[in-house]
Formats: C-alpha cells, sequence, structure tokens
C-alpha cells in the first residue's frame, strides 16, 4: 500500500516537473527568442527566399503567427501580417517565402529590412502577443528593388491572396452598384430622401416669407389718414395728418346759425331736420 502510493506521489511530481520544463521551452526555436539585444548579428535572408521558422508552445487554445515589420515602418500600413491561422499545438513549423507586403520600394539603399515573429492568441492580433522570436534581416535584390521602384502604388496584402487586377480599365456604375451590400444601397435611398424633404421644406418657407412681405408691403400702400387718425391722435399730429375729434356745442350751434342776409334759414337744429323731411316729401309727390 505504501510502496503504491509512493509510486503515484512520484508520478505525480514527474508529471508536474515536466509541464514545468515545456512551460520553460515555450517559445520560437528558430529564429531565437527575443532578446534585448535588438539588430546584433541578425541573420539575414535575401527576398524570395525559403524559411523555415520553428516554434514551441504548451498553449492548448489556438494561436496565430505574425510577422511584424519593424523597418521600414509605415504609419498608414499594419505593423504585422499574418503567416498562419489556426496554430494548434501540434503545429511547430512553417516554410515562409521571405517577402515585404509591398514595402521593397520603401527600403532605403543599402540596407535591408528588419522583421520579427509572434505568436497572439486567435483573433486578437498584435493585441495578446504571447511570445515574440528575435529580430532578422530581408535584403532585396537589386532587380526586385527596380521592380518595385516602377509600381506606382504601395499596396500591402495578407499573405496568400490575390493581388488586384491591373487589366481593368474602366468600371461602370451599374458594375459597382451590383456587387454594393443592400445596407450601402438602403443609405443611399434614405439619404436621397433627407435630401429632398430638406430642399421641399427650404422652399416652403422662402415661398411663406416671400408672402408674408408682400403682404405687408401691399398694407403699407392700402393705408390712408383715415387710419393713421384712428391709430392715435398723437401719432397722427406727430405726422401731420388731421386729428377726427368730436365738435363742441359752440361750434354745433356756429354751423346752423344763419349767416348774414340769409334770416329765411332755420335757426335751429330741430327745425332743420323738419324742413328736411318735408322737402323730402314734397319732391315725391311731385314726382308723375
Amino acid at each position: 500500500m505504501v510502496s503504491t502510493t509512493l509510486v503515484l506521489l512520484a508520478a505525480a511530481l514527474l508529471a508536474a516537473w515536466g509541464g514545468l520544463l515545456r512551460h520553460a521551452e515555450a517559445g520560437f526555436v528558430r529564429p531565437p527568442p527575443f532578446t534585448k539585444s535588438a539588430y546584433q548579428d541578425n541573420p539575414r535572408h535575401v527576398h524570395g527566399e525559403a524559411v523555415d521558422f520553428a516554434w514551441e508552445t504548451n498553449i492548448t487554445s489556438p494561436l496565430e503567427l505574425l510577422v511584424f515589420m519593424e523597418y521600414p515602418r509605415l504609419v498608414d500600413k499594419p505593423e504585422y501580417y499574418y503567416l498562419k491561422t489556426n496554430v494548434t499545438r501540434d503545429v511547430t513549423t512553417l516554410r515562409w517565402i521571405a517577402e515585404l507586403f509591398g514595402r521593397e520600394a520603401i527600403v532605403p539603399w543599402g540596407q535591408n529590412a528588419v522583421c520579427y515573429l509572434g505568436l497572439a492568441a486567435e483573433g486578437a492580433g498584435a493585441f495578446n502577443v504571447k511570445f515574440y522570436s528575435a529580430h532578422f534581416n530581408i535584403s532585396i535584390p537589386d532587380d526586385v528593388r527596380m521592380q518595385a521602384n516602377k509600381t506606382t502604388s504601395d499596396r500591402t496584402r495578407p499573405l496568400g491572396s490575390d493581388p488586384p487586377s491591373s487589366s481593368s480599365s474602366s468600371t461602370s456604375l451599374a458594375d459597382l452598384t451590383s456587387g454594393m451590400p443592400a445596407l450601402g444601397v438602403a443609405g443611399i435611398a434614405i439619404g436621397s430622401f433627407v435630401v429632398f424633404v430638406s430642399a421641399f421644406v427650404f422652399a416652403y418657407l422662402c415661398w411663406r416669407r416671400g408672402r408674408r412681405r408682400r403682404r405687408r408691403s401691399n398694407g403699407r400702400a392700402r393705408r390712408t389718414p383715415a387710419t393713421v387718425v384712428a391709430a392715435g391722435a398723437a401719432n397722427a399730429e406727430r405726422k401731420g395728418y388731421p386729428v377726427a375729434r368730436r365738435l363742441s356745442r359752440t361750434e354745433v350751434r356756429m354751423l346752423v346759425s344763419p349767416s348774414p342776409g340769409r334770416e329765411s334759414f332755420p335757426t335751429k337744429l330741430k327745425d332743420v331736420k323738419v324742413r328736411s323731411s318735408e322737402l323730402y316729401s314734397k319732391e315725391i309727390h311731385e314726382l308723375p
């Protein structure tokens, strides 16, 4: 019984020790693991050369093998490229044809590009790199450099993807819209509708404002002194218009009193009214 327990304990210790060894050995083998002595005695590979990479890891989850471009580095381009995705624990080697992913033209003459590798968690990219390799250089042959200098566009593409075709000369609007996602078409339709509604509302507001101005101008043209007087006596006097007011009793007597040489006219307002009614009835009776 005791011997069985000792055997099991020894097996557990050996397994734990083996796990520690595997953890310590996790990292790149070729090129060597990353060290702080950057750029010193870097291995150099020629552009187009087949390079064999090797690594060891005890991580069971899938990983991604990345190559980082340390020099030259472009601000508007990605700093790394995918060499292999879904790297499982049993995959520990990769053969890679050395290239710079379209950056050959920006490497200065007489200098090499500087790269290094990284194994990252799948889907995390450069944000969760488990371990890095040491730096290595890639030299550019003269013919490759001259061919790259003739290329006017600097492009980057993942490894294994087809480069864009240069034979297409023109693309029609139908070709562009045929490959457009449904979401993009819906967005264009909604944008056009919003622009149309905005233009209609703007035109209506301009028409309404012009109509209001015309009404105001017509109202000023029809304004008479009588309306100015009705607006207020003070305002009418200030503008020089006669002020409408009620006559006093003295002014009424002066109007109905007989003038010199006309004593036959009635002297009272009541007689004026009676006389007017008599004349009106007389004219009616004299009609044929």
